[in-house]
């Protein structure tokens, strides 16, 4: 992105509500003005440019990658079914004293 000389702003939304912001000097003549968000949620960016000009090129999306959440009767499946099998085994073991 460049931008004429100043201070650009830079606005990450979720749901039209800001969930990340800084601000930074942008010019025009530098080759390394890459800017971004990591580790927000947001489905809106809003860029305030340094004195009302800007050009970007080259926008790059990630995608977020899912982390996978046990469901919570598979938790209790493995509580009832262990529960069971200690039960079972404290039966054979006090019938095998007898």
């Amino acid at each position: 992105m460049v931008t004429n000389p100043g201070t650009s702003t830079f606005n990450a939304l979720l749901n039209n509500s800001v969930v990340d912001t800084f601000s930074t000097a942008t010019n025009n003549t530098s080759s390394n003005n890459f800017y971004g968000f990591t580790g927000v949620t947001f489905d809106a960016i809003r860029v305030t440019a340094a004195n009302n000009f800007a050009t970007i090129d080259n926008i790059q999306f990630g995608t977020a990658t899912a982390q996978s959440v046990p469901e919570p009767f598979s938790i209790i499946g493995t509580l009832v079914g262990g529960t069971a099998a200690f039960r079972i085994r404290k039966k054979l073991a006090d019938a095998n004293k007898v």
